[in-house]
């Protein structure tokens, strides 16, 4: 584990000021939020680092992302922000960061906004989109304040509970809507990337029909748009989650059967954060139809 350096006199608004590069990812956009100039938050993060004693911010493109240093830091940082909230009695937060799986979020994150911004209208959400393994870092870091995915081992600080269910299931849009097992074996497949959930979906329900399916993989995706265009454009089979059908895309039936097969979404967060509103609203947000109502 990474260590850093951490003492209870630490500058706050150093603090405060790291804490908004990491949800912005950027200097400019921090410095913006922080009405600072960006030498005067360069030169917050260069005494900061020298305080911690490690690097804080490697850059990847246009991007400045968090070390492993910097997401133990982050941790602390949101204690801090919460603590600060405390004192000062404001109960709200100005910032919400929720990161989702990309798939997880196409039938969802649309009723969830328009719940949160009827509910916190101050508040500014950001959403990001990310593969299991890269969500898995942002709630067990706190870089996001809570994250929508599928089941992984979740340790220390944070804190899961089920959301909702869906089903993934066969689509066609160009190609008939009933086949045979033949006919799918003659009809292309598209597939999302190797890694993300609806490819692992896709192979649970496509090996016990043939194993040596995938020579049949015509693309690889990473976008659900990406994916429905295709299937509009070309005779072919792909994989969606149920909360995508629409009337021109429509499940497969083999031999009168659906090729589906259901997935469970945990809402997660650190313990002692200061959520509970926000989760609620999140929470109600979830059509009645695939929400987990938890006792």
């Amino acid at each position: 584990m990474v260590s850093i350096r951490y003492s209870y006199d630490m500058d706050f608004q150093r603090l405060r000021s790291f804490a908004e590069i990491v949800r912005c990812q950027s200097f400019t956009a921090a410095s913006r939020r922080l009405n600072l100039t960006q030498p005067a938050l360069s030169r917050q993060m260069a005494l900061l680092e020298r305080e911690v004693g490690a690097e804080l911010f490697v850059r990847s493109g246009r991007l400045m992302l968090p070390t492993p240093a910097a997401e133990r830091l982050y941790a602390i940082a949101l204690e801090a922000e919460d603590l600060e909230r405390r004192m000062t009695g404001e109960d709200e937060l100005k910032n919400l960061h929720i990161a989702v799986g990309g798939s997880a979020g196409v039938g969802i994150i649309p009723p969830i906004l328009a719940r949160l911004r009827e509910d916190f209208p101050a508040l500014s959400i950001r959403i990001t989109e990310s593969l299991p393994a890269e969500l898995q870092r942002l709630a067990a870091s706190g870089v996001a304040d809570i994250v929508i995915h599928e089941p992984f081992s979740t340790q220390g600080m944070l804190v899961s509970e089920p959301l909702y269910r869906d089903r993934v299931q066969a689509m066609v849009g160009m190609a008939p809507a009933r086949m045979t097992l033949k006919q799918l074996r003659l009809t292309p497949l598209l597939l999302f990337e190797k890694g993300s959930s609806l490819r692992r979906a896709a192979e649970q329900i496509l090996q016990p029909l043939y194993a040596d399916f995938e020579s049949n993989v015509m693309m690889e995706l990473r976008t659900i748009a990406a994916l429905q265009a295709s299937l509009l454009a070309v005779s072919s089979v792909g994989f969606l989650s149920s909360l995508t059908v629409t009337e021109r895309i429509r499940p497969l039936r083999l031999s009168g059967a659906v090729l589906s097969t259901e997935r469970t979404f945990l809402l997660s967060h650190l313990r002692g954060r200061r959520l509970q509103p926000y989760l609620d609203g999140i929470r109600k947000a979830i059509p009645p139809e695939v929400r987990i109502r938890n006792s």
